[in-house]
């Protein structure tokens, strides 16, 4: 494709969004942050889990103790902490809630297309 040619959305953030805004409530493919701000750690992961959706989850933080308990709050199928957004083909992709059908990648993946069988034999 050349360049310039097709649609394409300029990166953006919102800030101070009303947790009532479509931007917050829906789930956005493409270049857009969506924020709000909080005093306290259970705020955000309230905010957060108020969500039909549960892709994925980015936490920027000094403290990483704290960021890994927030993670372990958190309900969604990815958490970066202070990384950039990579996707590992040896790890399971997927979200939770209405983000989703399933695992792509990693032995989540795999396990789509295997099936198990369980036989028990009396001794």
């Amino acid at each position: 494709m050349l360049a310039g040619a097709g649609y394409f959305v300029q990166p953006t953030i919102y800030t101070h969004v009303p947790t009532t805004s479509q931007l917050w409530t829906e789930e956005i493919f493409g270049p857009v942050l969506v924020s709000a701000a909080f005093a306290e750690d259970k705020t955000a992961i309230a905010l957060a889990n108020d969500s039909a959706f549960a892709l994925a989850a980015t936490i920027v933080s000094h403290d990483e103790t704290a960021a890994l308990e927030m993670a372990a709050q958190l309900q969604a199928g990815h958490i970066w902490i202070n990384e950039q957004q990579i996707v590992l083909p040896e790890a399971g992709w997927g979200g939770f809630k209405q983000s989703g059908i399933g695992r792509e990648l990693g032995h989540d993946g795999l396990s789509a297309y295997q099936k198990s069988k369980h036989v028990l034999l009396a001794s």
